[in-house]
């Protein structure tokens, strides 16, 4: 009994570990994020765990009284049997435009200006995001009279949905009655 305990706990731990802070995208190792809403990033599948996303903004006055603000755009997808239950936003400065909505920026699900800390989804009224093409806009919105950058992370936590978790529970309880089975079996036969 002990050795199929085991091999349970050490597969939940091993994928566990495998989705913690994996980084999706750091500006600063990969290049800027694209400011085109066009052609965003392509930041691909997140998955099971914590993915990052690291960058910054930048705002400058344009020399005729206005200001030019620079968008990061990108999508996402979420696979097959996950949910994205929350995104963490850690800001510099709280100045800043985020929105999140389909991959094509056709309609936002939900925008935000100047956003506390913490989890965007909460804020934005939104329930975990199921499997789909997602996309995410960011954009500084200091005005000064000087260039301003605006430095951000984001946590995107993504966990398995209900079903997929079901389904693992009833595998391991049927291994578990199983193991039981055979060890009643072979006391009785003792």
């Amino acid at each position: 009994m002990k050795l199929p305990v085991a091999c349970l706990l050490a597969a939940c731990l091993t994928t566990t570990a495998l989705g913690q802070n994996r980084i999706l995208w750091d500006e600063a190792v990969d290049g800027p994020l694209s400011g085109n809403y066009t052609a965003p990033t392509l930041l691909g599948s997140i998955q099971f765990g914590t993915n990052q996303v690291i960058g910054s903004t930048e705002v400058q006055p344009n020399g005729t009284g206005g200001w030019l603000g620079f968008y990061d755009y990108f999508t996402y997808s979420v696979l097959p049997t996950h949910s994205l239950t929350g995104v963490f936003l850690t800001t510099d400065n709280q100045q800043l435009l985020v929105g999140i909505g389909d991959s094509t920026y056709s309609s936002l699900f939900g925008d935000l200006y100047n956003p506390a800390n913490g989890d965007l989804l909460a804020m934005m009224n939104l329930h975990a995001l199921t499997e789909g093409y997602y996309g995410m806009l960011l954009e500084g919105q200091d005005r000064q009279a000087h260039p301003t950058f605006i430095n951000y992370r984001l946590d995107f936590v993504v966990i398995p949905e209900p079903n997929a978790c079901a389904l693992l529970l009833s595998g391991a309880t049927g291994c578990f009655l199983q193991n039981r089975r055979r060890q009643t079996r072979r006391k009785e036969q003792a």
